[in-house]
């Protein structure tokens, strides 16, 4: 399924964000989304522990992500803007929908 998914991009996360490629090393799963704002601290505030957690929330409660997780892989999330390499990360593991 993972291929089906680059076709498709670029994809539309909010008003703000979109996911703009997707890549896979050894056992990682990268998403890379642009933030779409003149103001880098706003763009920041995609991260914040409120975005993660939401973020978790989701992946641990698709049924293909949780999957994929309970054999190993970790999806890391990337965020970028027009001016930054990175703006910001965080990964998600198996053990984040434990707990």
């Amino acid at each position: 399924a993972y291929p089906q998914y680059r076709t498709r991009l670029p994809i539309r996360i909010d008003d703000r964000t979109t996911l703009v490629d997707l890549s896979y090393r050894g056992h990682v799963f990268r998403l890379r989304h642009l933030v779409e704002t003149d103001n880098k601290a706003a763009a920041i505030t995609v991260l914040t522990e409120r975005a993660r957690k939401a973020t978790v929330a989701k992946a641990c409660a698709d049924e293909d992500m949780r999957a994929t997780m309970k054999r190993g892989p970790i999806y890391e999330y990337q965020y970028l803007d027009r001016q930054s390499p990175l703006v910001g990360s965080f990964d998600i593991r198996n053990a984040d929908c434990d707990g």
